[in-house]
């Protein structure tokens, strides 16, 4: 694959022609800022544009958003984003809709695939120190179903893995599980809420 430079001095020639929409609607930006939440509207950094250095303020867009929902990933100060901008006017506001990786923030070595293809699973690797959070509310839950024979592995270092609720009361945090066993063929339900501590030996 022939790679191909952004020559930016020929891109504002070309802008600057009669006849051409000078309006941007989508630019290079750099975070210029720590972001800061309005409780109200959500997340807003500070941004460079590149290459002008003008300075706007950005609100960062989710692909998962409504309300007392969504989903949001930290965004920090040096990030490189895409930045769109509403009808090409600014006063229409901006919007970080996207991030990527460049050669001072390179991507996890875990994305290599064969020779030099990434890898084709979907795949998230956290920043160091950072945590993975899943809530639901109003009866709604988290259901992962593996179809077929792959499995489903909970792994740590050093840590625990910890099924339940915090307070470890009769009545709450109850855990099922089924198996069937191999050799009398019949279903085995184990675990319930009988117990705090959970050894499984095959």
């Amino acid at each position: 694959m022939k790679r191909h430079s952004i020559d930016l001095a020929r891109l504002a020639s070309l802008a600057s022609r009669p006849g051409v929409d000078p309006r941007m609607w989508v630019m290079l930006a750099r975070v210029v800022s720590d972001p800061v939440l309005d409780p109200n509207e959500g997340v807003f950094v500070d941004i460079e544009y590149i290459p002008t250095g003008e300075q706007d303020t950005a609100f960062v867009t989710s692909d998962y958003a409504g309300y007392g929902f969504g989903s949001y990933s930290p965004i920090e100060r040096d990030d490189i984003v895409l930045v769109a901008i509403a009808g090409g006017d600014q006063g229409n506001g901006a919007f970080v809709f996207a991030r990527f990786w460049r050669a001072a923030d390179k991507p996890p070595t875990d994305l290599a695939g064969e020779g030099t293809a990434p890898t084709t699973d979907k795949y998230i690797r956290l920043k160091p120190g950072a945590t993975y959070k899943m809530r639901t509310s109003g009866g709604g839950g988290v259901d992962v179903s593996v179809e077929g024979s792959g499995d489903i592995v909970l792994k740590v270092a050093s840590g625990t893995v910890n099924l339940g609720a915090s307070d470890l009361l009769p009545t709450t945090g109850v855990v099922n599980g089924e198996a069937i066993d191999t050799f009398t063929g019949l279903t085995q339900y184990t675990l319930g809420n009988a117990s705090a501590v959970v050894k499984a030996k095959k």
